[in-house]
């Protein structure tokens, strides 16, 4: 009895000793910056204290290895801190003093241009080239996370490009349309890119709008209107695609409007007194343009896409029939022209929405995107 009595304060003891060594082990690794190592625990009365010394603790040597787990220091903390304000971008105050300088800029350059000091058109591409200067400053912004900055000098672009744009085509007489369209399908397409490439949907929404209301002031004030329409409608495609490719569902619906109020405009003067500017065929195949290009975007998107027709595509696809074909063929026969060419591509296009409704139905897509293509079908056929 006495011997197994002695072997269980054995055990015990063994037992207390490996705790021990254990929490010394823990000590170390946890590394408490300075403080010292907590004790190890009291064995049990009656054990020889020799056995303790069966599990040794780590030597110093190798304690000193192991890594410490200390708090960051305050300066480092400071200047985290520091490098986090600067990634958030300026304040307001700060964007209002560079408002400030923007203009400054540009109502310096016109002074210098309205001066005689350098020619107009020496003027001219100065103040391009100045709102240039904003856009790529705002791609670099982009590239670095500032998406405020970034947004500020696209808008600086818009503000200093489309009004000059503007005074250079019609107070200067410097640029003629097809150079002026060219311009703004630059300035325009150029600002989208910057707004799409760092998904800054504040940025495509004033580059697209002010673009395509300085094309349509241009438009009339020129009397140019097929190349400023051609560039007015590859700014509203490469909107809509952009808005589909960054899921900005709310920015689809003022270009696409816009553009379908100025075709709207554009067929109902074609005819009217002191409206010679706008011939009856270009109107025509303007419109027409203007329902391949929005009805070309609806088939990519419900079936090349595989997205469901929505409220959005729906309503564009009524709006671009009403004003773009049955604009076309009204303008036609108001000038008396043949409309049996509209008649011969109405049918092709009532074929291929019938097809487009196969389709959609063997691809098993929504049922209101079938009954889109079926209506178009119907619509186009009689």
């Amino acid at each position: 009895m006495e011997d197994r009595v002695a072997r269980l304060e054995a055990r015990v003891a063994d037992l207390a000793a490996t705790v021990a060594s254990l929490q010394v082990t823990v000590a170390v690794l946890q590394g408490a910056g300075g403080g010292a190592a907590p004790a190890p625990a009291a064995a049990p009365p009656g054990s020889a204290a020799p056995r303790l010394a069966l599990v040794p603790a780590p030597p110093p040597a190798v304690a000193a290895t192991l890594p410490a787990a200390a708090p960051p220091a305050p300066a480092a903390a400071s200047s985290l801190a520091a490098r986090a304000a600067a990634d958030a971008g300026p304040g307001l105050p700060t964007l209002a003093g560079r408002a400030v300088l923007v203009l400054a800029g540009a109502f310096l350059l016109r002074m210098v241009t309205e001066s005689g000091r350098v020619s107009q058109g020496a003027g001219v591409a100065l103040g391009l080239a100045y709102a240039a200067l904003w856009t790529g400053l705002a791609h670099r912004a982009g590239r670095r996370g500032r998406t405020l900055d970034a947004t500020f000098h696209g808008a600086a672009t818009a503000v200093v490009g489309f009004p000059l744009l503007w005074e250079a085509s019609v107070r200067f007489g410097v640029l003629g349309p097809g150079a002026g369209a060219a311009i703004l399908a630059v300035l325009g397409l150029g600002t989208l890119a910057v707004a799409w490439a760092h998904r800054l949907v504040a940025l495509a929404g004033i580059a697209v709008l002010s673009a395509l209301a300085t094309g349509a002031v241009l438009l009339f004030a020129t009397h140019a209107p097929l190349p400023y329409a051609v560039v007015l409608l590859a700014l509203g495609a490469a909107a809509l695609w952009a808005a589909y490719h960054r899921d900005w569902p709310r920015s689809r619906w003022a270009p696409a409007l816009g553009l379908c109020t100025l075709f709207l405009l554009l067929g109902s003067l074609c005819g009217a007194p002191h409206q010679e500017w706008l011939a009856p065929g270009v109107v025509a195949g303007l419109q027409l343009a203007l329902v391949v290009v929005d009805l070309g975007s609806f088939v990519a998107r419900t079936l090349g896409q595989r997205a469901p027709a929505g409220g959005f595509e729906i309503t564009l696809a009524a709006a671009v029939f009403l004003v773009g074909f049955e604009g076309a063929v009204r303008v036609l026969r108001a000038s008396g022209a043949s409309t049996r060419g509209l008649g011969a591509l109405a049918l092709a296009l009532g074929a291929a929405c019938a097809a487009g409704t196969f389709l959609a139905i063997e691809r098993r897509r929504s049922a209101a995107t079938a009954a889109c293509y079926t209506t178009l079908a119907a619509l186009l056929a009689l």
